[in-house]
């Protein structure tokens, strides 16, 4: 008996108007997906298919900025991974020793992506607040200097580098593994001070203004608001 009331269930729902046209617009949509699918491999076995990959690829190449080795490049990148210190603490005489060069050079500005944060302990380094102080000895002859801080970045400023005196020298160095297609601009999201990411103080430093994109892109660019990220 459960069986035929079963089965005149079934009848009764094939025979509903509204599912009909539901299990319609699948089986048409199965059937477009299977053309597509089919004709994408069928199509990829011919040379043309080759040729306008490349070409797509290469107008979207024309899209960037050639680079010319006679123009001297905005950003320079030191690696002070070797640097020998105290276990994973760098030694902050040498950094000095390389601000202070990068200085007598000109530098516009200078950013250091290491992790200066104090722990609940104090400062990584009992040399910190020394250093810190020659970083913005450095701020004042208009060089604009930041320093990476991860551990206390969503803190009150007064502890981004362990005193309220040394804020202006930290810049947010935390990575958004959860949608590295987001760029972190700042994590402060209150009514103090923002925490600006190592590059977009860099930025906001230098007072650059980013290239309007292609007009045939804009479409699809989301626009910065408020958030922190863009």
């Amino acid at each position: 008996m459960a069986k035929i009331n079963l089965c005149q269930h079934i009848g009764a729902l094939f025979n509903n108007e509204n599912t009909c046209k539901i299990l319609l617009h699948f089986l048409i949509g199965v059937i477009v997906t299977a053309l597509l699918v089919v004709s994408k491999l069928y199509f990829e076995t011919y040379p043309e298919a080759h040729k306008v990959e490349v070409l797509t690829y290469e107008f979207l190449n024309s899209q960037i900025p050639a680079f010319s080795p006679k123009v001297e490049m905005p950003v320079v990148v030191l690696d002070v991974s070797k640097i020998p210190g105290r276990e994973t603490v760098t030694s902050r005489e040498t950094l000095k020793e390389i601000i202070t060069e990068l200085v007598n050079q000109k530098a516009s500005a200078i950013a250091i992506d290491m992790e200066f944060s104090p722990t609940v302990k104090g400062w990584i380094d009992k040399k910190d607040p020394g250093f810190f102080d020659f970083c913005i000895e450095q701020r004042q002859k208009k060089v604009p200097i930041f320093l990476g801080v991860f551990r206390t970045a969503k803190q009150k400023p007064s502890t981004w580098l362990g005193s309220e005196d040394y804020k202006d020298l930290a810049a947010d160095i935390t990575i958004v593994t959860s949608d590295t297609t987001r760029l972190p601009v700042w994590t402060q999201k209150n009514e103090e001070q923002k925490l600006y990411s190592l590059s977009a103080a860099l930025v906001k430093a230098l007072d650059i203004k980013p290239k309007d994109p292609p007009e045939f892109i804009k479409f699809a660019l989301k626009e910065p608001d408020n958030e922190e990220t863009i």
